[in-house]
């Protein structure tokens, strides 16, 4: 059977079909596997802002909880917060690390933690309003994605999106997501891959400064309802469809 990047490469070279990436960071990636940049437009990805909103409780009253949301696989690099976290509990012993969801690389990160002295709380899959709740109790989000060994990247990070619009800063290193769906230093931080020091050291910042925690927390749900509302996306996307339709006739 053909490889899913191999039969997209073959679907480019029918002149009626065109493709939609997640993120700029995707389409070139696509164009980089040998898909034609004309055949190959971005649209993001928008959250429902109705159903996302920032908790009662201030966001400077919080614990200094901090959450990650994904599954746990290589890309979404759920092991370098772990490192990361060791070092900042050093600096806030309060710190906490709530890790939310599954996968085949639980028992290597709870090995890890055991081995580092992270304090990590492991609560599995759950459903999306026990994840608003935890959010709601947070003062940031991190989402530390990585290329895996056989390529595969976070396309985007919705995750990114939604804890926005909660007003809970991020901080991730998610391709796209890192540079598209936050602004760095307004709403969240980006750091490079697999850089445990940055991604501690921001961590730190949110956590101590409540200042920077507020101003972000407050421009979160902003930057999510202006560039991000599903409605004003799915809008969007019915017109790209539109328009291609119409390039057909």
């Amino acid at each position: 059977m053909l490889s899913y990047p191999r039969r997209l490469l073959e679907l480019s070279a029918q002149p009626r079909v065109g493709f939609i990436a997640v993120s700029e960071a995707i389409r070139r990636r696509a164009i980089e596997y040998g898909i034609p940049a004309e055949k190959v437009v971005v649209h993001y990805i928008g959250v429902d802002v109705n159903a996302y909103a920032p908790g009662r409780t201030p966001i400077t009253q919080r614990p200094p909880n901090v959450v990650f949301v994904g599954r746990l696989v290589e890309k979404k690099g759920c092991q370098y917060l772990v490192e990361a976290m060791a070092s900042v509990q050093m600096a806030i012993p309060a710190a906490r690390l709530i890790v939310i969801g599954d996968g085949p690389l639980r028992p290597h990160l709870e090995r890890l933690a055991q081995t580092l002295g992270t304090r990590v709380e492991f609560r599995g899959a759950q459903a999306a309003d026990y994840v608003k709740r935890e959010l709601h109790g947070a003062r940031l989000l991190s989402l530390p994605s990585v290329t895996a060994e056989n390529g595969d990247a976070e396309g985007f990070g919705l995750v990114l999106l939604e804890a926005q619009a909660s007003g809970v800063p991020v901080v991730t290193s998610a391709r796209g997501g890192a540079v598209e769906g936050i602004r760095d230093g307004v709403t969240g931080y980006a750091f490079p891959e697999r850089n445990v020091g940055e991604l501690g050291a921001r961590i730190i910042t949110l956590l101590n400064d409540d200042n920077i925690l507020e101003r972000m927390a407050e421009r979160g749900p902003k930057f999510v309802a202006e560039e991000f509302n599903l409605s004003y996306r799915a809008r969007l996307l019915e017109e790209l469809y539109d328009a291609h339709a119409a390039r057909q006739h």
